[in-house]
């Protein structure tokens, strides 16, 4: 068992959705110490998924997402794209390379490319029309804040965002996943990222998730809370294995900032705990929530290669080939009445 760090309670908040403005100083410390201790190293030393020229995040070929992003939009002419905790910043600089190969689709286009990390010290290169954005030394839990400070407002601007094995490292991996949500262009920015550990507790009290059998519990805690959002969320397995078996696909719809009506009330120590950070924020409901429930066709082998959720998300990746692999299917749609007195939330799904 974890050790609860004490004098932390619910906060007072004049809105009814997470700020990370409200996040208590236990909290605040907890990330300052974190980040201090990496910023101290010159490199990242993750040997982990430290730096690969694709993620394949859901298992999707991320050079042919793009391309198609670029494609969709032919009166854009810039375009931007994140990497949080970039490692040795392999991805970002495969980018470079692929915005270079001479395609008529990244004609007269400019790309900003960052690749965000702890360790290291910032750095900007120009390849081509790729201004490649080396930052080390990046607080990626104050998202916002840090991309404002070096002049970046990009604030329903970003056409991709993509984090692998690196929110799971963090202390508040909600609060930043909602601050890069509101960088993400309405209509058509995604963001790609997998699963991490979450404390979510319901109004009255009681354990969303907890200790029920089905390998989907622990990850609909992560769903519930993206489907509060004005997005399609879709949810796929990993090519990764049993390490991180789900990925989450959100596609952003409106210029509306993430209203997730959550908490910050409390920190967990968790000891020894390995490969992913020890200390875990928990939240708690500001309204109360019916469970989600997994409607699901597909069994076994087809199951594992399914995906749960937004349909619409899923056709699309799959009409467009974007799937690396054939195998994957959809799976049929996560439920949730949301908040009991108003069946209209977004996920109200049939």
């Amino acid at each position: 068992m974890g050790t609860v760090t004490k004098n932390l309670y619910l906060q007072g908040n004049n809105t009814n959705y997470l700020r990370v403005e409200d996040r208590p100083l236990e909290i605040k410390n907890a990330i300052q110490s974190l980040f201090s201790s990496l910023s101290k190293l010159p490199r990242s030393i993750w040997t982990l998924l430290n730096g690969v020229e694709k993620y394949n995040m859901s298992n999707l070929d991320e050079h042919k997402l793009i391309r198609k992003m670029v494609e969709n939009n032919p009166d854009q002419n810039s375009f931007n794209i994140i990497d949080i905790g970039a490692g040795d910043y392999s991805w970002i600089e495969s980018l470079a390379k692929f915005f270079n190969d001479k395609s008529e689709a990244f004609t007269n286009k400019s790309f900003n490319v960052f690749g965000l990390n702890g360790e290291g010290s910032p750095e900007i290169i120009v390849i081509g029309n790729v201004k490649l954005h080396y930052y080390g030394g990046f607080r990626s839990e104050d998202l916002s804040s840090e991309f404002n400070a070096k002049g970046h407002m990009l604030e329903n601007n970003v056409d991709l965002i993509v984090s692998r094995f690196s929110l799971r490292h963090m202390i508040d991996p909600i609060g930043t996943m909602l601050q890069a949500y509101d960088l993400l262009k309405p209509n058509t920015g995604l963001i790609l990222t997998d699963d991490f550990s979450i404390k979510y507790t319901n109004l009255d009290g009681s354990l969303l998730y907890e200790n029920k059998p089905g390998k989907f519990e622990g990850h609909l805690k992560q769903f519930h809370i993206y489907s509060h959002l004005d997005a399609n969320v879709l949810m796929c397995p990993s090519t990764a294995g049993a390490r991180s078996f789900y990925h989450f696909n959100i596609q952003k719809l409106t210029p509306d900032i993430a209203k997730v009506p959550i908490t910050y009330s409390g920190l967990v120590f968790h000891k020894g705990r390995r490969n992913v950070c020890e200390y875990e924020t928990e939240f708690s409901s500001l309204i109360q929530t019916k469970e989600m429930e997994v409607f699901s066709p597909c069994t076994g082998a087809y199951l594992s290669a399914g995906c749960l959720g937004d349909k619409e998300l899923y056709d699309w990746f799959e009409n467009n080939d974007l799937f690396s692999s054939d195998r994957y299917t959809y799976c049929g749609d996560i439920t949730s009445s949301g908040d009991i007195s108003n069946s209209t939330n977004h996920y109200d799904l049939k």
